[in-house]
């Protein structure tokens, strides 16, 4: 079989310092792999990866580990990721990432209007699809050239998640290095009140494509805030 050449482009990225704390409880456990969610999307070919550097902090604690996600195998419907925990407590595990997600929004959608959404002083002609989610919709805006929807919302019949475009370009630094990223603000709510916030910066070159994320919520009543990093990535494209 002839073996097909692979271009691979690396690029590391220095971390922003952290410093580790125990939570209220004591050393707080370094929680499984399997309890990380993965990246948004993989299309990329097999052997591209990213680490991503976590903070979190509960109170006035605060803890640190890494995640490592390589893309192993990919399928028309679903990719398969091996998930590595970096750190003296190392584990491991395989999950299968369905490839269906806002990226693939239009797909098995129906169009249901027009509306026209400022961001960064930018007026976005946006067409508005939908299609069932649970017991409910997702609805979500998208525009010409942009590679995500200016606004999703997803209403399960449970939960509402509604993700928003508020900056179309924002420089995330790391270090020496620097991408310029799309920023979006998350809110999940139930009942009207909300449950999750999260703000993520996204750019298509970095596998799973969020450069950064910060997350906030409460656990018993005290306040978490989780800051994820990418610290490097390397992407390997088989040519066409």
């Amino acid at each position: 079989m002839k073996r097909q050449a692979v271009t691979s482009i690396v690029i590391f990225l220095a971390c922003a310092g952290v410093v580790a704390l125990g939570l209220a409880t004591g050393p707080r456990e370094r929680p499984s792999a399997a309890s990380v969610s993965p990246p948004h999307k993989w299309n990329y070919a097999p052997g591209s990866w990213v680490l991503v550097h976590e903070v979190y902090r509960q109170g006035a604690h605060q803890g640190e580990s890494d995640d490592r996600y390589e893309l192993t195998d990919r399928t028309p419907e679903a990719v398969t990721l091996r998930i590595e925990s970096v750190g003296p407590k190392k584990q491991s595990l395989t999950r299968i990432v369905g490839l269906k997600d806002e990226l693939d929004a239009v797909e098995g959608a129906t169009r249901v209007g027009k509306e026209s959404i400022v961001v960064d002083g930018r007026t976005f002609a946006c067409v508005i699809f939908k299609r069932p989610s649970g017991s409910g919709e997702v609805r979500f805006w998208l525009a010409p050239g942009l590679p995500w929807p200016v606004r999703t919302i997803d209403n399960d019949g449970s939960e509402v998640r509604e993700v928003v475009l508020t900056r179309v370009t924002d420089s995330v630094t790391f270090g020496a290095g620097r991408l310029d990223c799309a920023v979006f603000s998350e809110t999940r709510s139930a009942g009207g009140q909300a449950l999750h916030r999260a703000t993520s910066w996204r750019n298509l070159a970095v596998p799973g494509h969020e450069v950064r994320r910060e997350e906030q919520f409460e656990v018993s009543g005290e306040p978490v805030s989780i800051t994820r990093l990418v610290a490097a990535y390397a992407v390997k494209v088989a040519p066409r």
